[in-house]
């Protein structure tokens, strides 16, 4: 299996050399190519400088486009990509030890002939937790996943793109994102629900474990 995590990025060069060095770090199972694709989406910070001081030619490939938002972000990333699976990271979501091997057992278990994105879980860092973050992590403010009824089949609006992965041809075959969204915000809960209304089917894997770096308030986030 061929395999592809895609990462866009815009101006968070400090979170972003964290992403990918743990996701450099990841046991695969045997028999498994893993490549980074990196779609750095018009930074200005020196993302462009860095990521080309990190192409050794093995795991990495870097796209750029002009700055034009995530949704096509994603979708130029899954047009670069190779794998059979995509795995979806945020620039600031940094996935734990075990994160991709949780992801791919899910698919090799329940995978077979079914329609299927893995959600995984993302929380913050223990230094910065509050009970503000807890309560937008975990209850609908920004994720939900306390409200999650049945981790073997999750509702549409829990599909973030911070953590999850699926089949590219799902992604091609539906259209991918929907590009005439232009922030970070429910463009890829459009896609899910056209998805899931197709056949896809969402599972839970907390174990798949991605720490958000990134400082939330609540004045901001209001």
């Amino acid at each position: 299996m061929r395999v592809s995590i895609i990462i866009p990025t815009y101006d968070r060069l400090g979170e972003l050399r964290k992403v990918v060095a743990s996701v450099r770090d990841q046991q695969l199972p045997r028999g498994t190519d893993l490549e980074i694709v990196v779609v750095d989406d018009g930074s200005s910070d020196g993302t462009q400088d860095w990521l080309a001081s990190q192409n050794d030619g093995s795991l990495l490939r870097i796209v750029r486009q002009p700055n034009s938002g995530p949704a096509k972000a994603r979708n130029r990333g899954v047009e670069e990509a190779s794998g059979e699976i995509v795995l979806f990271l945020g620039d600031d979501t940094e996935p734990e030890p075990g994160w991709l091997m949780a992801h791919l057992e899910e698919h090799r278990l329940f995978g077979g002939e079914r329609r299927l994105a893995v959600l995984g879980y993302t929380t913050f860092p223990h230094e910065i937790e509050s009970p503000f973050l807890r309560f937008i992590n975990e209850f609908g403010s920004q994720f939900g996943y306390l409200l999650i009824e049945d981790p073997r089949s999750v509702g549409f609006n829990f599909f973030y793109t911070s953590n999850i992965s699926l089949p590219r041809d799902e992604i091609v075959r539906l259209g991918g994102f929907r590009e005439d969204f232009p922030a970070a915000a429910w463009e890829d809960i459009e896609f899910s629900y056209r998805a899931v209304k197709d056949g896809l089917t969402i599972r839970y894997q907390p174990r798949a474990r991605t720490v958000h770096h990134h400082c939330i308030r609540p004045r901001t986030f209001c």
